[in-house]
């Protein structure tokens, strides 16, 4: 018992105030800590006033890489915060445009008296290429606009072509080139060309790699040119370009007889690679005239190096072309040729002598009046008359 009281007065002469001791006053000047504390302080509390009428994404789209064809959905969550605050709808952008016509469905929970949540999901059914991009959310309440963090969609799936192989018509033995462009995503695209279905060249070969040109010397015959394209998603096939290979031009076209009314044109044939030429096309039109006012059309054999077009116009100029057709098609048609016909008809041209009656010099020319003409300077004494006939 002594002992405890012992303990008891021990304690309390610990707690009893000391006599004629003053407890020190408080030091009431700002250290730098406490401003810092304070600046912090009024930031978090003016953050909590821009949130107290309060729109704010809780959960942004996300980053989707999807095959191309799948479905693929992408949502935004909007907590709404006050008590005069109202449901809003939620628009979706992409690449910052409204999509007016896109697939989505909104939904509102209440998470208090004074709060809610708002889902709205945009859904594709199949996505494609033109669905790549970056899409958000927005709310618009008054001036105040709020947004979500942008999120993207990447498709990736079988190589696309944007430039393939198309049908076109070539001169035999004449170069071309082919385009074939691929793309992915994923990439690289690497292009495999055919010829009537068979490989012109590897994977790791320089021409291989999209976009690849295809620079071919040049055909004799009509062949079929496409591409497959690889990446890491598969193959896929371009279209088919068939190319069809025409007749060279016939050339060194030349008149070899004119007259007055007749020219007889004469050529050397085009080539036609391995598919002989048919038949070739003479026309004919008066010089100047458009090229649909013909006054001569007319097939002629191969066979032939030569053709006659006969009831033109005394003195009077033509233009002639030509082209050249073999089971492949028609050739292209050589340049307008003028040609000018003779003047006059045949003449018979007479020189009377009067010293020698009855004597006649004759002789026949396309030339009678440069003949007249002549024989007047000759014989300027002697009567010459120039008689025509036709």
């Amino acid at each position: 018992m002594m002992m405890m009281r012992s303990e008891s007065t021990v304690t309390d002469s610990l707690t009893a105030p000391t006599p004629n001791r003053r407890d020190p006053k408080p030091d009431k000047r700002m250290t730098g800590s406490n401003l810092i504390i304070l600046f912090l302080m009024i930031v978090l509390r003016l953050g909590t006033a821009e949130h107290v009428s309060g729109l704010h994404f809780v959960e942004s789209p996300e980053n989707v890489t999807s095959s191309l064809g799948k479905p693929v959905v992408l949502r935004c969550t909007l907590r709404a915060d006050g008590v005069d605050q109202e449901p809003l709808d939620v628009i979706w952008l992409r690449e910052g445009q409204p999509l007016d016509l896109a697939d989505t469905n909104q939904m509102q929970f209440p998470v208090d008296e004074n709060s809610w949540l708002v889902y709205s999901d945009l859904k594709i059914e199949e996505v494609q290429l033109s669905d790549m991009g970056g899409y958000q959310c927005a709310v618009y309440s008054g001036l105040e606009e709020t947004f979500s963090i942008e999120g993207h969609i990447q498709v990736e799936g079988l190589p696309h072509f944007s430039a393939e192989p198309h049908h076109l018509s070539v001169v035999a033995n004449v170069g071309l080139s082919l385009r074939c462009d691929a793309h992915g995503p994923p990439e690289p695209v690497r292009v495999i060309w055919l010829q009537d279905g068979a490989p012109l060249n590897k994977l790791d070969d320089l021409i291989s790699l999209s976009p690849s040109t295809l620079n071919v010397s040049g055909l004799n015959k009509t062949s079929s040119f496409s591409c497959e394209a690889h990446n890491r998603k598969g193959v896929a096939s371009s279209g088919t370009g068939v190319v069809t290979v025409l007749p060279s031009q016939p050339h060194d076209i030349k008149a070899e007889e004119i007259t007055n009314s007749s020219v007889r044109l004469s050529w050397h044939m085009g080539f036609g690679g391995i598919y002989p030429i048919s038949l070739c096309i003479v026309q004919v039109k008066a010089s100047g005239e458009d090229s649909d006012q013909l006054i001569y059309n007319q097939e002629v054999s191969a066979a032939d190096t030569s053709h006659l077009i006969s009831d033109l116009e005394a003195f009077s100029q033509y233009d002639f072309r030509m082209a050249c057709q073999s089971s492949q098609g028609i050739s292209n048609w050589t340049a307008w040729v003028t040609i000018s016909t003779s003047e006059g008809g045949n003449h018979v041209c007479s020189l009377m002598l009067k010293e020698k009656e009855h004597a006649v010099l004759m002789f026949r020319t396309l030339q009678c009046y440069s003949a007249v003409f002549t024989l007047l300077i000759l014989l300027e004494s002697k009567e010459m008359k120039c008689v025509y006939s036709s």
